[in-house]
């Protein structure tokens, strides 16, 4: 198989009335089925979100398509990940990500700065629910003049997210926190 394939707007429309929009997207798949390599990219967009442009560049080798690269950048933040994603015989995944630029902005329009965070997630979806384990390896930058570090581990499970040995540090203040969000609040923090 050599395609190459070109595309100026596609729209899906999802149930609860949210469009979204892949332009100006390109696509080329290589090889035999059992191992085809792939390199694409375009512009996707939502109402919420600012547009991102998307890169992708891998093989899908069965029923696992691996990842050499896959980028996602807006004005909001810069993602690079790279790992597999499992099709049989359950959906799952692993992706080692880096996240650069990230305006704290997004969150609280008060909060300036550029923030970077490294890691690794993997999970699988379970009855259709997703279950999610991120570490986070490295936080850095700088958030209103204060430099930032940090590290942690989040899990989301049973529509509750955990987060185990976290460590922030802005400025000359520090705190590790433990807890659980969801249908309650457990914290501890130091």
């Amino acid at each position: 198989v050599d395609l190459a394939s070109t595309w100026r707007q596609i729209e899906i429309e999802r149930g609860d009335t949210t469009t979204i929009e892949a332009t100006d997207g390109e696509i080329r798949l290589i090889g035999p089925l059992s191992d085809l390599v792939f390199d694409g990219a375009s512009t996707i967009s939502t109402a919420d979100v600012p547009a991102i442009a998307v890169e992708a560049r891998g093989r899908l080798v069965g029923d696992r398509i691996d990842f050499e690269s896959l980028s996602a950048a807006n004005e909001w933040a810069r993602r690079v990940a790279s790992g597999e994603l499992s099709l049989s015989p359950q959906v799952s995944w692993r992706f080692d990500v880096k996240l650069s630029e990230l305006d704290p902005a997004v969150v609280d329009d008060r909060l300036n700065g550029k923030l970077e965070i490294i890691g690794n997630a993997s999970g699988r979806l379970a009855e259709g629910v997703p279950l999610l384990d991120v570490d986070v390896g490295d936080i850095g930058g700088e958030l209103n003049g204060h430099p930032v570090e940090g590290s942690g581990k989040l899990s989301i499970a049973d529509e509750q997210l955990r987060f185990n040995d976290a460590v922030i540090r802005v400025g000359d203040n520090r705190a590790n926190l433990d807890g659980s969000f969801g249908k309650q609040l457990e914290l501890n923090a130091r």
